[in-house]
């Protein structure tokens, strides 16, 4: 496997973005193409295909509810690449104020992004982050 450190630092790049607050930055970690293929955290479903303002707004609206003080990959956290293709997976771990002010929150998210190096530039083509859930299926944790 090759190195996938520039995979990784791609991905460090938009979480920085995102506690920064910098929407340009953040739109600009994204494959601005119609592959773009996004499942969002909460009900909302997913996104499909990159068009700047939708994008833009609904950083803004996320980023105006909250205001995040960490967002972490954990130890878990693995990267990978082959070629121009690349992803990152793992447990991220947030910390933010929400928008009525009550208090910090830390949860924990699983997270994926695929992404893919264009123009000699990395950027996500993929983003799956989810919130974990209680055993579904009745099943035992699974572990080797």
């Amino acid at each position: 496997m090759q190195d996938p450190r520039e995979v990784r630092a791609a991905v460090d790049d938009l979480i920085d973005a995102i506690l920064a607050k910098d929407i340009e930055r953040i739109q600009s970690r994204y494959l601005q193409e119609d592959r773009l293929f996004i499942f969002l955290e909460g009900w909302e479903g997913k996104i499909e295909g990159f068009e700047k303002e939708t994008n833009a707004t609904a950083w803004r609206g996320l980023l105006d509810q909250v205001s995040f003080s960490t967002i972490e990959l954990t130890d878990d956290a693995r990267a990978g690449r082959d070629g121009d293709l690349g992803w990152v997976g793992g447990t991220t771990r947030s910390r933010f104020v929400p928008a009525d002010g009550e208090g910090e929150i830390e949860v924990e998210q699983r997270a994926t992004w695929i992404l893919e190096r264009v123009d000699g530039r990395w950027v996500i083509v993929f983003e799956h982050v989810s919130f974990p859930k209680d055993r579904p299926y009745g099943t035992e944790t699974i572990s080797s």
